[in-house]
Order: C-alpha cells, then structure tokens, then sequence
C-alpha cells in the first residue's frame, strides 16, 4: 500500500508519495497563488493521484487532513460549487478501474514535516508545480522522523 500524505498552506501544498515503509517515491509543491485552504487541499489531492499514476501506482491510500474535504471526495454528489472542478477531476480518476484508492483522514500536519515542508517550498516557487523525484537532502531527515513516528509541536503565538 502507498501513502500520499498531505500538507496544505492557504495558497500552497505539497505532498509525498511514499511506499508502506516509509520510503520516499516522489513528492510536489505547488504554489496556488490566491486559493483558499480547501481549494489547496483539492488542488494537493489531485496532483497527487496524479503523480501516483504516473508512478504506476495500483493501491494507494491519500490521507487528508481536513474531514470535509474527505467528505466531499467519499460523497457521491457536490453539495457546494466551491471547487466543483477539481471534484469532478478526482472523481474522475477516482474511478478509473486500474488501482484502489482510499480517502482516509489523517493526522495533524506535526506528524508529517516531510509533506508541511514541501508545502512550505510552494511558498518559494512560482505559481504552478514542482515535482522532486529524489528526496532532498533537507527533506530525508523529516521523512526519517515521519516514518518513526517523532512529530514537533506547533507553536502558536497568541
């Protein structure tokens, strides 16, 4: 089984695709310029399917951190037209016989600083997508925590 795991800013997101164990098998950033956090979670979803096809990818769990938007992508209709593209385009692939696919809610982005920090690389890259096929040298540390389970707290000013 591989994991598409998430992360996504107000006008970036970034994911990585990795096998049951933990190993890198790709990953992305795109910045968005001026989308919402839910159209950055759809945008992240569908780029990732998108990159696990291109990989050849037959089973593969996407986890997503927001309930409403797997919600949405487990519905069988739209009930918003916030997004409604981008839906349809998931669906689409969603429904292609050649793999299985599960949309599962997924822990806080502290526990995955691998996917949080291509997010945060969208944030340095023009508006479109940047796809990494080998693990950065930055990235391969977070990755190595991810897959042990050591996740860093967020710090929240008030």
């Amino acid at each position: 089984m591989y994991m598409l795991c998430r992360r996504d800013a107000a006008a970036d997101c970034g994911r990585i695709l990795r096998n049951s164990n933990g190993q890198w098998i790709g990953g992305f950033s795109r910045h968005l310029e001026s989308y919402g956090a839910y159209l950055a979670k759809l945008w992240g979803v569908l780029e990732g399917l998108i990159l696990a096809r291109e990989r050849g990818i037959t089973k593969l769990e996407v986890q997503v951190d927001s309930i409403i938007v797997v919600q949405t992508l487990n519905s069988t209709h739209i009930s918003s037209t916030v997004g409604w593209r981008l839906i349809q385009e998931i669906w689409q692939l969603l429904e292609l016989d050649c793999w299985e696919i599960r949309i599962c809610s997924h822990s806080y982005h502290e526990a995955n600083a691998c996917a949080d920090a291509l997010a945060n690389m969208g944030c340095d890259n023009e508006p479109g997508l940047c796809v990494y096929e080998q693990c950065t040298t930055s990235l391969s540390s977070l990755l190595l925590k991810d897959v042990m389970g050591i996740s860093t707290p967020s710090v929240i000013s008030v």
